[in-house]
């Protein structure tokens, strides 16, 4: 074997080396990459409409939801950003501190709230009924309300109305146009 043939055969094996080498590298990157991107995708930054206190947090929407406590002064706050994100709409009222994704979460919880006849063949709560924000009650429903009059505060607070919420159909009336505007 030649001088040539020796170095060119040391070269080739160098070569692989450093293309293996190169490989892990890449991949270690990508991986710190992908980890970094998690970490990222799992922080939500808001700014407190109460003390106006930027907050950092990390949070899980699909799991936690769009509401937190502000780290600052614990005031709830929506993460309205985030709503945008994942369907280009807020309508957060800071007066009532509602959305209509808290009032989708009343309506769910709903479920699992007992009822009863009453004389009349009409629906009644069994017993009071609180529709809570952390320590913050929004509303509460004495014992023996009519589902009817828990219906009407639902559809006066979703923008799609009570008809969406029982049937995923929306109502095309016009006064909750107007109610909106």
């Amino acid at each position: 074997m030649s001088i040539e043939d020796t170095f060119k055969s040391e070269l080739r094996r160098e070569n692989t080396k450093l293309k293996r080498e190169n490989q892990e590298v890449h991949a270690a990157v990508i991986r710190k990459h992908k980890e970094l991107m998690k970490i990222r995708m799992s922080l939500v930054t808001e700014v407190c409409p109460d003390c106006g206190h930027e907050n950092t947090v990390e949070w899980s929407v699909v799991d936690k939801g769009y509401q937190i406590f502000c780290p600052n002064c614990g005031f709830p706050m929506m993460l309205c950003s985030e709503c945008m994100l994942d369907s280009g709409y807020c309508d957060w009222e800071s007066d009532t501190s509602l959305c209509y994704r808290m009032v989708e979460g009343f309506w769910k919880n709903l479920e699992d709230v007992p009822f009863r006849e009453d004389e009349a063949k009409s629906m009644v709560l069994e017993k009071d009924y609180r529709l809570m924000i952390g320590t913050r009650e929004v509303t509460m429903f004495p014992a023996g309300t009519e589902r009817e009059e828990i219906w009407h505060w639902f559809d006066e607070r979703h923008p799609k109305g009570v008809t969406y919420l029982l049937y995923g159909e929306e109502n095309n009336d016009e006064d909750r146009v107007e109610k909106k505007e």
